[in-house]
């Protein structure tokens, strides 16, 4: 009988190479859609931070509108004609108020009203910090003086 051992020793080596380059492809694969991954979120993130940076709004005037209640006046005045401003919040004296307005969004070049329902009683002759945040976290403030 003739000894086999050369032909197991071979296919051993070709089940081994074969078994590395599979795993080889597997972490190959994985890594690469990992870094893919990552990639699109740091380019997600970038484009959030460059809209962000180019979000201009202000608060252009402050209407008396009842004891508990005040209009602000917002101006969208991005250079960016696509650009929106979406209202998320607004503060006044740093408590948070409850707004409305048929949509939460602010064209460019257009002065928007925005109803907001403050929490406590204005007072006359008192001085009120207004803070409106955007979607993208920007936020303006006013100081207003109610005479």
């Amino acid at each position: 009988m003739k000894p086999r051992r050369g032909i197991s020793e071979i296919i051993a080596s070709l089940t081994v190479l074969i078994i590395v380059s599979v795993l080889g492809v597997m972490l190959y694969s994985i890594s690469t859609g990992a870094m893919s991954e990552q990639q699109n979120n740091l380019l997600s993130q970038l484009s959030f931070e460059e809209e962000k940076a180019r979000e201009r709004f202000e608060i252009v005037g402050v209407e008396y509108a009842g004891s508990r209640s005040i209009k602000l006046w917002l101006l969208n005045y991005s250079n960016d004609n696509t650009l929106t401003v979406t209202i998320s919040s607004i503060y006044v004296n740093s408590q948070q108020a409850s707004f409305s307005m048929t949509n939460r969004i602010i064209e460019k070049d257009i002065v928007s009203p925005i109803m907001v329902d403050l929490p406590f009683d204005l007072v006359k002759k008192n001085s009120y910090n207004i803070l409106v945040v955007s979607e993208r976290g920007v936020g303006n403030a006013y100081n207003w003086y109610y005479s």
